[in-house]
């Protein structure tokens, strides 16, 4: 489950990196990566969509490295998974 759910997320950030070729769960979202803040919330929509999650904002306000967003994302797929088997 883990290695799809980055495969989606490299095909969702991918698009919009800015004078980088690699993707690493290391990189800073901004700093490494150069994406903006309106780049931004394009991809946490599409995350959002792609996923069937529901990012808070103060969860967001927490992400800064690509790692953030997957350690994020297992969380809620998880919490999503245990709702569903109650």
């Amino acid at each position: 489950m883990k290695n799809t759910m980055i495969e989606t997320l490299k095909a969702i950030i991918t698009p919009y990196l800015k004078g980088v070729s690699e993707l690493s769960l290391n990189d800073h979202i901004v700093d490494n990566l150069g994406i903006d803040s309106l780049d931004l919330v394009d991809i946490l929509v599409e995350i959002e969509t792609q996923f069937a999650v529901s990012l808070e904002e103060e969860e967001i306000n927490q992400l800064a490295y690509v790692k953030d967003i997957i350690a994020l994302l297992e969380q809620k797929t998880k919490a999503d998974e245990v709702c569903e088997n109650s």
